[in-house]
């Protein structure tokens, strides 16, 4: 089943771009990931095969990715908001360029 997780928190493109050079490559299961910024600092969603695949690449990938880069700053950030949840309904609507 499609899982989607949706993150607002502290964040800057810079080092949004320097986590994704290191972790991109694992991200099995990915479907697609949407980000931009905000008022808060960086909204970013991911659509995943699963919810398996998206646990396995942040515990595998992601977290350590994070205490990598961002070291001591990880435990002062805010902890932003995270929504996650398993897709019950789906549909594609196509897109005008």
């Amino acid at each position: 089943m499609t899982y989607l997780m949706t993150s607002n928190a502290p964040g800057d493109i810079e080092t949004f771009r320097a986590i994704c050079e290191r972790v991109e490559s694992h991200a099995a299961g990915l479907i697609a990931r949407y980000a931009g910024c905000n008022d808060t600092g960086l909204a970013i969603t991911t659509i995943w095969e699963s919810k398996a695949a998206c646990d396995r690449f942040t515990a595998e990938h992601l977290q350590p990715a994070l205490v990598a880069i961002l070291g001591d700053r990880l435990a002062s950030t805010e902890p932003g908001v995270f929504v996650a949840f398993e897709s019950l309904d789906e549909r594609e609507i196509g897109r005008s360029s």
